[in-house]
């Protein structure tokens, strides 16, 4: 799909590995009710881009603007705070709802503290798991490779947390992370290792918000259910989700369809122009952070340039920041 009118698409993203039949459930609304409890919460933009649709001879584009979220500058909170929330209420060992507020959620959690999570970062998720510390009544330490940016350090100290830089790359901050975690430190990290997948699994489950917020949006519209989802990423966690959202809701749509004879819209998703790429998405030799969903692991070339098989459809993209 081309971003720029005048250019055909030229690739497209596929996954040789997927299987008919998988993620049949969709990923659960739990994470968007948390959301809708934290300060700040709105939903983000929907916004249509008729450019965008021109030069890629379909009907509409939209683009889902992630470049705010719950007060910070990436969507990364929304896969943060449910994954810290969620591992807080395990360590807790019972639900803690019904609260009325982050105030009486504070109170409930108070016998596990004095409590840390501790997370690696680049950047935007150790911010965001600082943020959900401090709502929570926790602290934070946050580690960050070698040469990561003044700035960027002093946003995530600004959010009360500890940082360390490691001697090293991403992957060493990983493992420093990992080394702390125990009864009074919790590690909330969005990248998988064997034996530690749980967490990373409720930082997909987090990312779900976005979708949701979407086909809510779509459904206020009057437009039907996404056919195609693209999605430029350099986060994991962030095409597990969806993939997995794309799927269960094709699944949905497919369903509804053969009873209406109705065709479905397409929905594209693209991330800002200022999107890096970490160390761990280069050469990281740890694994990818949930396995088991369905995920766009190959890029294929379409010699064509031509993007007929969606040329009479409808588009909705999405803006993320890292």
């Amino acid at each position: 799909m081309s971003a720029a009118p005048g250019l055909a698409g030229r690739e497209l993203l596929v996954n040789p590995g997927a299987r008919p039949g998988a993620a049949t459930e969709p990923p659960p609304r739990a994470p968007l009710a948390l959301h809708q409890r934290l300060p700040g919460y709105a939903v983000t933009p929907l916004v249509e881009a008729p450019a965008l649709a021109r030069a890629n001879g379909v009907a509409q584009v939209w683009v889902k603007d992630e470049s705010s979220r719950l007060g910070l500058p990436a969507f990364k909170m929304l896969g943060a705070s449910w994954a810290a929330y969620r591992a807080v209420v395990e360590r807790l060992g019972r639900d803690p709802e019904p609260w009325a507020g982050l105030d009486e959620l504070r109170r409930i959690l108070e016998p596990l503290l004095p409590l840390t999570l501790a997370a690696a970062t680049d950047g935007n998720h150790g911010r965001a798991v600082a943020r959900m510390a401090t709502l929570l009544g926790a602290g934070a330490e946050i580690y960050v490779p070698q040469g990561t940016a003044g700035a960027r350090i002093a946003a995530i100290e600004g959010e009360g947390a500890r940082v360390t830089v490691v001697d090293g790359d991403y992957d060493a901050a990983v493992s420093a992370a990992a080394s702390r975690a125990g009864e009074r430190c919790l590690v909330i990290a969005d990248i998988a290792w064997p034996g530690y997948e749980q967490v990373p699994g409720w930082v997909v489950e987090g990312y779900a918000t976005i979708f949701w917020e979407v086909d809510d949006q779509l459904a206020t519209l009057g437009a039907g259910g996404p056919d195609v989802v693209v999605v430029p990423v350099g986060v994991g966690a962030l095409a597990a989700a969806a993939a997995w959202c794309a799927v269960s809701s094709s699944k949905r749509a497919s369903a509804s369809s053969s009873r209406s004879g109705s065709k479905r819209s397409v929905r594209t998703s693209r991330p800002s122009a200022s999107k890096t790429h970490s160390s761990r998405n280069r050469n990281s030799k740890l694994p990818p952070p949930i396995r088991s969903r369905p995920q766009v692991v190959q890029r294929t070339s379409n010699p064509s340039g031509r993007s007929a098989r969606i040329s009479s459809k409808r588009i909705t993209t999405s803006k993320a920041s890292s």
